[in-house]
């Protein structure tokens, strides 16, 4: 019985990882949502990876900055 609830709780720790739970959600809204959009799929898709782009690129720039004022000792109190 203990090997059966092994797998269970290794089957509910995939699913409920963070990013993996996210991936199906957005998979699940996408299916769900795509009779009620007006632009395609694709489209809209695009100009989400645009946006998310550059919050990524401003949040991953911020992060290296700080790595470097703490590396260097300039950020040191």
């Amino acid at each position: 019985m203990d090997c059966g609830s092994s797998r269970i709780a290794r089957l509910f720790g995939f699913f409920g990882e963070k990013n993996v739970a996210l991936l199906i959600s957005v998979l699940f809204a996408a299916f769900v949502l795509k009779p009620y959009m007006k632009e395609a799929l694709g489209d809209a898709y695009t100009k989400a990876f645009k946006s998310a782009g550059m919050i990524m690129l401003i949040t991953g720039a911020g992060g290296a900055f700080g790595s470097v004022i703490q590396q260097s000792g300039m950020g040191e109190r």
